[in-house]
């Protein structure tokens, strides 16, 4: 569970930080799922949020990172489908991730446009 989780992924050197590596591996389905049993625990309530707000990330990770047109029907999932307008769920929940984002006082201002 979590074997992804090493601690060069929780504790990266600063150029380590932009490695997407290390980043797939922090949102990896694995610690998300390690989260969630843990989160059961006495005193690891703030766990099942991580966790939550780790799958959105994941998800929305999984939608914009896709270099294969058919890596969605070896993994089974429409999500991974490249982004176009038959992909009506990958476009729904940007859409719905992007309304999020900006409706989050504390993200708006990251989120805004340079301009």
């Amino acid at each position: 569970m979590a074997y992804r989780l090493s601690d060069k992924v929780l504790n990266p050197t600063s150029i380590e930080r932009v490695n997407v590596k290390l980043a797939d591996s922090a949102t990896h389905e694995t610690t998300i799922a390690g989260l969630m049993v843990y989160s059961k625990e006495p005193g690891c309530d703030g766990f099942a949020d991580t966790a939550e707000f780790l799958k959105i990330v994941r998800t929305w990770f999984n939608i914009v990172n896709v270099k294969s047109p058919y890596k969605h029907v070896a993994k089974r999932d429409d999500l991974l489908k490249p982004i176009c307008l038959e992909n009506e769920d990958g476009l729904k929940y940007l859409e719905k991730f992007g309304s999020i984002s900006s409706a989050s006082p504390k993200l708006s201002p990251y989120l805004a446009p340079p301009f």
